[in-house]
């Protein structure tokens, strides 16, 4: 039986862990719901500029370079909202591993999520700048056909990785009997804003719970 004081220990640690899990939720909802939103009106006042000046100017490659100025802000943003994301998730796992040790699958999820997010990036970033390319001599139809193959695959691995940290919410769910947790973490593998709002409610339901956990009472004096 732990004492008062490591029964408190790890009952800060547990909320330590789970303060983290929530923070990653918390930056993932008001990323999704304002970064990109903004990343969006920005690209699209670009081209709106690229645009008008490429109607009174002589270059014809403006609206394409202003595709590619779209496409690499709001890959940014997506990124920048995942890095931050992934980084408290990861914070949380590597906490929680001092109470838990069977959590190294979520956090190699983790670095496939991550790899393959980076992945993406780099590929929505080079695909325009082979069309902007006019030296290019690889057929469209090569680049489209290729292009589509490789972002399957990056779909894939990302999918991969989000099972590997799914499971782990869901077996930390069950720890804590916390339904929004275990629904969120199946629902989190296919549509993530939908899985992330149900996971932040089953972390702030489970750090309810360990505060108000209280140390077991002492054996009896005859055990």
């Amino acid at each position: 039986m732990l004492s008062d004081s490591a029964f408190e220990a790890r009952k800060t640690l547990e909320l330590n862990a789970l303060e983290e899990f929530r923070k990653a939720f918390l930056y993932f909802i008001i990323l999704v719901f304002v970064a990109i939103p903004i990343a969006i009106v920005i690209a699209a006042t670009l081209f709106i500029v690229a645009v008008s000046i490429n109607t009174s100017g002589p270059s014809n490659n403006l609206p394409y370079n202003s595709i590619l100025f779209i496409v690499i802000i709001i890959s940014i943003a997506i990124l920048g909202i995942y890095l931050i994301y992934l980084y408290y998730i990861y914070r949380g796992f590597k906490l929680y591993e001092k109470i838990e040790s069977k959590v190294s699958n979520a956090i190699l999820g983790i670095y496939i999520v991550l790899s393959g997010l980076i992945g993406s990036v780099i590929l929505d970033v080079a695909i325009p700048i082979m069309g902007v390319n006019e030296s290019a001599t690889i057929p469209a139809f090569y680049i489209g056909f290729s292009s589509s193959i490789i972002s399957i695959v990056l779909t894939a691995v990302i999918i991969v990785g989000k099972i590997f940290i799914g499971m782990e919410f869901h077996r930390i769910g069950n720890r804590y009997d916390s339904d929004a947790m275990k629904i969120g973490a199946f629902i989190y593998i296919l549509i993530d804003i939908l899985g992330v709002i149900l996971l932040y409610i089953g972390v702030k339901d489970a750090m309810d719970k360990v505060k108000h956990r209280i140390p077991p009472p002492p054996p009896p004096p005859w055990i």
